[in-house]
């Protein structure tokens, strides 16, 4: 599927520049949208699922996908998520 929706091409574009930087600060993307950075990476996500395949770079795709991961915890947080890192003995920090 093309991408029509002229929002979802903005969304897209932003996210898209911003991704090799980790993504905009959720204050960037409050101003650009009027919407949270969870609600913003929930609509990258269903965007990068419904866009055909060779639209994205599989590279980009995935990049987008991860920096996704980030804002779209299942307790619907929109702070950055810190990563948790396994440590001996099977808990985690």
């Amino acid at each position: 599927m093309t991408i029509t929706n002229v929002e979802d091409r903005r969304m897209l574009d932003f996210a898209r520049m911003w991704a090799p930087y980790g993504g905009p600060q959720p204050d960037e993307i409050l101003v650009h949208f009027g919407m949270p950075p969870t609600r913003f990476y929930q609509n990258i996500t269903r965007i990068l699922r419904t866009a055909a395949p060779g639209q994205i770079p599989v590279a980009e795709r995935q990049l987008l996908y991860t920096v996704s991961a980030r804002y779209c915890a299942a307790d619907g947080s929109s702070r950055r998520r810190r990563r948790v890192e396994p440590v001996p003995g099977g808990r985690t920090r």
